[in-house]
C-alpha cells in the first residue's frame, strides 16, 4: 500500500465479527466509524443482525453503542427475533434490558413474533423473559392458521411454558379458548396430541369443553383412546348434561368400542329415557353405519353389551354390510357375548343381502378352531342351516386354459360353510348335518378347497367320512391334486392316499402340466417322485409339461422334467414347436440357455434336428425366431450347435435377412450369424427366395437406411458382400440406397464397383429413382441429389445421365413431373441431361411439366430450350400399329 493511502476496515470488521473475535471488533469499530461514515448506520444494522443470529452478546452491545438501531430489520427480521429463534437466552435478556427494544418486533414482518418463536421451539427461559417484558399473548402465527402462543405450547407439548402462559394471561383478554383456523382450541389440540398433563392444566383453568373443531368434534371425542378413561371422565364432569356436548353420539360409540364403561354409564344415567334411546340407536355413517352394540360386541366388551341390552337396545341392528352384533361377535370368537345376544333372542339365521350366513362367516375366519368351535355350536343349536351356501362378491371360476391364466385361486363364491372350516368346526358342521360331498355352485367339494388351502386335518376328516371324495372332480374337470398344487403338504398327503396324479381337467392338462406353467417346483418334484408321467401330452395343442415350463421360463422345473425323461426334449406340439422353440417365442431366455448349454450341447444328431425344425404356423426355425426377438446370445449358441442358417420362412426371410430388416438390427447379431469360425455360418450373398422383398442382406440394409450395417457387410475381412446382386424390386444395392435416401452409402457402394447404370425390370436406374424421389422431400433431396451426381463425377464413373427406363423415360423426364423439383432439374441439366429427348410415347420434358402443372419447371424449360419440332399433345399420346390402327398405351393414364 502506497504512502498516504487509507485502508477500509469494513471487510476486516465483518470477518472478525463472523468469527466471534470481540476484541478485534471493538478495536476496529472506531476506524470503521470514520471510514464508513456515510453508510455507517446501514453497516451497523446489518452487523447487529448477523451477531444476533450467532448469539454474540458483546458484539450486539457494541454495535448498538455505536449507533445501531436495536429494532433494525434489514432483512425484515429484528435482532430480537434472530436471538429468540436460535435460543440465545443471554442475548434476549441483553436486548430486552436495553429499554428501546420492541418486545413484539413489529418491524420484523418476515417471521412470527418473538414469543411465538420461543414457544414453538420450547425455549422456556427465553419465553419467561419475553413474558416478563409483557409480550403480546394475543398475537397469531403468520401462516394463516391463527395459532396463539398458548396454542403452540399445547400443540408441541411444552407443559412448563403452558403453565407460564396461563399465569401471565390477562383476565380481561383471555386467549384460553381461542380457536385456530381449523376450529381447534388449545384443549382440543392437547387432547389430539395425547398431552394429558397439559389438558389437565387447561381444564383446571376452566378451558371450555364444549367447543368443536371443523369436523364437529369436541376435546372429549379426541381424548377417547386406550388408557385415557380418567381424563375423559374429568372432561365429562365439566358439563351438567351430556346434551351440552354436540358430538355425544360419536363419543358414545367410541366409548363402547374402547370398553369405557364409566363413560357409557355417565351418558346413560344423566339422560332421560328418550335420550338413552337416541344414544343406543345412534350409528356412525363413516364406520359402516354401526351402533354402540356393534362395537362393543365385536371388541368383546361384555359388560357394555349387557348394559345396552338391559336398557332396551335393539339386539339385531344391521350395519351397511347387513352384519348384526351377533355376526361380529361370532366372527371375533366372543363366545360369552354370542351366548348373551342369543339369550336376548338375537337371530342366528339372519344373512346378508348377498346370502352370507353368520356360521359361514365364522367358518371362513376360524383360524383358531377351538376358540370359534363353541360359537359355531351355539349358532347351530340356534337353528342355523349348516348347508346354506355363502355367496360373496366376485365372479365364478370360468375354467381358463392353464397357459392363459392362473388356475390356483378364485374369490369365494357359492361355498358351503364346511368348505371353509378347520377341523373342530368342521366336525360340528358334519354332526349338525352338513354333507361332506356337498357341492358349491362351481361343483367344488370341501375336499377341493381343503386341498387348496393345505388344510390337512380337514382332508383327513373328510377322507375318513367319504374316501371317494378324493376322486371327485370340479365342474372344470380338475382333480383334488390340481387344487392342492400350491401346497406341498397337500400333494404329499394326497399322493400317499392314492389320489390320481395323472388325471386331466377339461382342457386336457394334468396336475404336472399345471404345476409347470405355475412354476411350482416342489409340486413338480412330488408328482415326478410319485410316478406321474412327464411325457403325457395335452391332447389339443399336443403340449407337454416341458413346453409349459418353457413358456413360464421355469428353469428348475425344466431340469426336473428332463432328468425324469430326457426324451421329451424333442417332443413337438401341434405347431411342430419343440419346448426350445416355444420358449424362444415366449422370450424365456434363461430356460432356452439352460436347454442349449445343458442338454442340446450333449445331444446326438437326431436331437439336434430340433434346432432347425420348422414351425407350421409361420415357417420359422428356432434361429429365425431368436433373431426376430433380439436374443443375440441364443442366436450365437444355435449357430455354434449347427442350426440351419439358410432356411427361409413363409416371408422368404432367412435368419440373416431378418437380422437386417427386422426390428432388432444390431451389428452383434450379424457377427453371430456371420462368424467365419463356425462352419454353417450364414451366407451374406444368399438370395431371399422367390417371394423375397430383398435378395441379399446388403440390399436390405441399404433399403432400410442402416448405413453401419451396409458398411459392415461391404468390409467383411474374408470376402465382401456383392452390391450388384438385384435388390428385390431394385436393380442393385445402390438403387435401394437412393430409394431410402441413404446417400452416405453411395461412395462405399461405388468403391465396391457397383454398376451405376444397372436397371431393374422396369428399366429404372439409380438416377430415375433419385429424380422421382425428389418430389417426396424436395428441399433436402435436391441438395443430396447434387451430391449424388457430384460423387459420380468425382469417381469418374462411366454413368449415363440419359439412361432410359422401359418406356423411354430419362431421369429428367421423371424430375419434370413435380413443380418443386426445379433444383433437381437444374442439377440434371448441369450434368448433361437434354431437354430434347422424348419418351417412347412422344413426351418431352416440356410436355410433362405442362401436363403435371409444374409451371416453374415449364418456364425453365422454355427459357433453355431451342425451338424444336414437337408433335401436338394429342398426337404425342398416340401410336399406331403395323395396320395403321391407333395403339393405346396401358401406362398412359399412370404417367399423366
Amino acid at each position: 500500500m502506497s504512502t498516504g493511502e487509507t485502508l477500509d476496515p469494513t471487510a476486516a470488521l465483518g470477518y472478525a465479527s463472523t468469527r466471534g473475535y470481540d476484541q478485534i471488533v471493538a478495536h476496529l469499530l472506531p476506524y470503521t466509524k470514520t471510514a464508513a461514515a456515510p453508510n455507517l448506520v446501514t453497516l451497523l444494522e446489518r452487523m447487529v443482525c448477523r451477531a444476533a443470529v450467532l448469539g454474540y452478546v458483546k458484539q450486539v452491545s457494541l454495535f448498538i453503542d455505536y449507533g445501531a438501531d436495536p429494532n433494525a430489520a434489514p432483512d425484515n427480521i429484528t435482532p430480537l427475533q434472530h436471538a429468540t429463534r436460535n435460543g440465545h437466552t443471554s442475548l434476549v435478556h441483553c436486548l430486552l434490558s436495553n429499554g428501546k427494544v420492541d418486545v413484539d418486533s413489529k418491524t420484523g414482518t418476515d417471521t412470527d413474533k418473538p414469543i411465538l418463536l420461543a414457544v414453538r421451539k420450547g425455549y422456556e427461559p427465553v419465553a419467561q423473559r419475553l413474558l416478563a417484558a409483557h409480550a403480546d399473548l394475543n398475537c397469531l402465527t403468520m401462516d394463516g392458521s391463527k395459532r396463539t402462543p398458548l396454542y403452540l405450547a399445547a400443540e408441541h407439548g411444552h407443559k412448563a411454558i403452558v403453565h407460564h402462559l396461563l399465569a401471565a394471561e390477562d383476565p380481561a383478554h383471555r386467549v384460553l379458548d381461542n380457536q385456530s383456523s381449523s376450529g381447534t382450541s388449545p384443549l382440543i389440540i392437547a387432547c389430539m396430541k395425547e398431552y394429558s398433563e397439559i389438558a389437565k392444566l387447561l381444564l383446571d383453568t376452566d378451558a371450555s369443553v364444549k367447543l368443536c373443531d371443523s369436523n364437529g368434534h369436541t376435546a372429549l371425542y379426541h381424548t377417547l383412546r386406550p388408557g385415557s378413561e380418567n381424563l375423559a371422565m374429568q372432561i365429562l364432569e365439566r358439563v351438567s348434561s351430556v346434551d351440552e356436548i354436540k358430538d355425544i353420539g360419536d363419543i358414545f360409540l367410541r366409548a363402547a368400542y374402547l370398553g369405557f364403561i364409566t363413560i357409557i354409564r355417565r351418558c346413560l344415567d344423566a339422560g332421560a329415557l328418550q335420550d338413552r334411546a337416541l344414544l343406543t340407536g345412534y350409528s356412525d355413517r363413516e364406520a359402516y353405519g354401526r351402533k354402540a352394540l356393534h362395537g362393543a360386541a365385536f371388541k368383546g366388551r361384555y359388560h357394555i353389551v349387557r348394559l345396552l341390552l338391559s336398557l332396551g337396545a335393539d339386539v339385531d341392528p344391521q350395519d351397511s354390510m347387513d352384519l348384526t352384533p351377533l355376526a361380529l361377535a361370532a366372527e371375533a370368537g366372543e363366545a360369552d357375548i354370542v351366548e348373551l345376544l342369543l339369550a336376548y333372542s338375537a337371530d342366528a339365521r339372519l344373512k346378508t343381502t348377498e346370502g352370507e350366513t353368520i356360521v359361514s362367516r365364522v367358518a371362513k375366519v376360524s383360524e383358531d378352531s377351538s376358540r370359534h368351535a363353541s360359537v359355531v355350536k351355539m349358532l347351530l343349536d340356534a337353528g342355523t342351516d349348516p348347508m346354506r351356501l355363502t355367496i360373496t362378491r366376485g365372479m365364478p371360476y370360468t375354467g381358463l386354459r392353464p397357459w392363459e391364466s392362473s388356475r390356483l385361486s378364485r374369490p369365494s363364491y357359492g361355498i358351503p360353510p364346511l368348505t371353509l372350516s378347520l377341523l373342530e368346526v368342521a366336525e360340528l358342521l358334519i354332526s349338525a348335518g352338513a354333507d361332506p360331498l356337498g357341492l358349491d355352485i362351481d361343483g367344488w367339494l370341501p375336499t377341493h378347497l381343503a386341498s387348496q388351502s393345505g388344510n390337512i386335518a380337514l382332508l383327513e376328516l373328510l377322507w375318513e367320512r367319504n374316501p371317494e371324495s378324493l376322486e371327485a372332480r370340479a365342474n372344470d374337470g380338475r382333480t383334488i391334486i390340481h387344487f392342492g398344487l400350491p401346497n406341498p403338504e397337500s400333494i404329499r398327503w394326497l399322493l400317499g392316499h392314492q389320489a390320481d396324479g395323472n388325471g386331466r381337467d377339461n382342457t386336457g392338462c394334468t396336475p404336472l402340466m399345471t404345476a409347470a406353467i405355475e412354476g411350482l417346483d416342489d409340486a413338480v418334484h412330488n408328482l415326478l417322485d410319485s410316478g406321474c408321467s412327464a411325457s403325457t401330452v395335452q391332447e389339443t395343442a399336443k403340449i407337454t409339461a416341458l413346453h409349459f415350463a418353457g413358456k413360464s421360463d421355469g428353469v428348475h422345473v425344466g431340469r426336473a422334467l428332463l432328468k425324469n425323461n430326457p426324451e421329451i426334449l424333442s417332443y413337438k406340439d401341434a405347431a411342430n414347436l419343440s419346448a426350445l422353440h416355444l420358449a424362444i417365442c415366449s422370450r424365456s431366455t434363461d430356460f432356452v440357455v439352460m436347454l442349449l448349454d445343458e442338454f442340446y450341447s450333449k445331444a446326438d444328431k437326431t436331437c439336434l434336428r430340433d434346432l432347425s425344425a420348422v414351425g407350421s404356423d409361420d415357417g420359422e426355425t428356432p434361429l429365425i425366431s431368436a433373431v426376430r426377438r433380439g436374443h443375440e446370445g441364443v442366436v450365437r449358441r444355435l449357430v455354434m450347435l449347427g442350426a440351419e442358417t439358410e432356411y427361409r420362412d413363409k416371408r422368404a426371410d432367412s435368419a440373416l435377412l431378418e437380422a437386417v430388416s427386422g426390428s432388432n438390427v444390431t451389428l452383434e447379431m450379424l457377427r453371430a450369424l456371420l462368424d467365419p469360425n463356425v462352419p454353417n455360418h450364414a451366407k451374406f450373398n444368399a438370395g431371399g427366395g422367390a417371394r423375397g422383398k430383398f435378395n441379399t442382406a446388403l440390399s436390405a440394409a441399404a433399403f432400410g437406411g442402416y448405413d453401419d450395417i451396409a458398411r459392415f457387410l461391404l468390409e467383411l475381412p474374408d470376402s465382401k458382400a456383392d452390391p450388384n446382386i438385384p435388390a428385390g424390386h431394385f436393380a442393385n444395392a445402390l438403387s435401394a440406397a437412393v430409394r431410402s435416401q441413404t446417400y452416405e452409402l453411395v461412395t462405399p457402394l461405388l468403391e465396391a464397383d457397383t454398376n451405376v447404370n444397372a436397371t431393374d425390370i422396369q428399366g429404372r436406374s439409380a438416377f430415375h429413382i433419385a429424380a422421382h424421389r425428389g418430389a417426396w422431400d424436395t428441399i433436402p433431396l435436391s441438395g443430396e441429389l447434387r451430391s449424388f451426381l457430384s460423387i459420380l463425377a468425382d469417381e469418374e464413373m462411366d454413368w449415363d445421365i440419359e439412361i432410359k427406363d422401359s418406356h423411354g423415360w430419362t431421369p429428367l423426364h421423371w424430375a419434370c413431373r413435380h413443380n418443386n423439383s426445379l433444383d433437381i432439374v437444374e442439377a440434371l441439366v448441369q450434368c448433361g441431361a437434354d431437354f430434347k429427348h422424348v419418351t417412347e410415347e412422344g413426351w418431352s420434358p416440356e410436355n410433362i411439366s405442362a401436363t403435371h402443372g409444374a409451371l416453374n419447371i415449364f418456364d425453365y424449360v422454355e427459357q433453355n430450350l431451342m425451338p424444336v419440332e414437337v408433335s401436338s399433345f394429342e398426337d404425342s399420346t398416340r401410336k399406331t400399329d403395323s395396320d395403321g390402327r391407333e395403339k393405346k398405351s396401358r401406362h398412359r393414364r399412370w404417367k399423366t
